[in-house]
């Protein structure tokens, strides 16, 4: 699959961290578009003024708002755009609340090249990307069948017992 002409917004206050991923997206898709957003108001300003974006890879920790709040922002102005988290973070439930406000990706910042690279195939293919060895943390519909839905809604058995006698 091949990806040409792109507009891709990094939203991340590191420019050294910035300047790694323009690197790594000019080896994955052709003639990339990159714009850069330092803070959360700055990203908001930049996706206000395009429709043609196809992906936002977006740092947890930025000076003015915490990334969580602003995908939520996003999410609720429209904007549904796929979505990478690129963080240092290695807390569990900040990538699990990231995920469950429609994040479709979450790679760590201390993966390997070859990590980071599969997370953005996945994401830019419309998969969804979990770091290695993270998988069994987050619970998905299809795992082990009624019980398994039930721990993906965070309700219990009975509530979904409940819910199916509703439908």
């Amino acid at each position: 699959h091949e990806w040409q002409d792109m507009k891709i917004p990094i939203v991340e206050d590191h420019q050294l961290f910035i300047e790694g991923l323009r690197i790594i997206l000019g080896d994955l898709v052709s003639a990339p578009e990159i714009v850069c957003a330092n803070t959360a108001a700055r990203a908001l300003e930049i996706l206000g003024q395009d429709t043609t974006i196809k992906l936002i890879l977006m740092d947890i920790g930025l000076p003015d708002i915490d990334g969580r709040a602003l995908l939520k922002i996003l999410r609720s102005q429209g904007y549904r755009q796929p979505l990478l988290v690129v963080s240092g973070s290695e807390n569990v439930q900040i990538a699990r609340d990231m995920m469950e406000s429609d994040a479709q990706g979450y790679v760590l910042k201390s993966s390997s090249l070859l990590e980071l690279r599969k997370a953005l195939q996945t994401v830019l293919n419309g998969g969804r990307y979990i770091p290695q060895g993270w998988q069994e943390l987050f619970p998905t519909p299809d795992d082990g069948g009624p019980k398994g839905m039930a721990k993906y809604l965070h309700i219990t058995q009975r509530q979904l017992d409940v819910l199916y006698l509703l439908a």
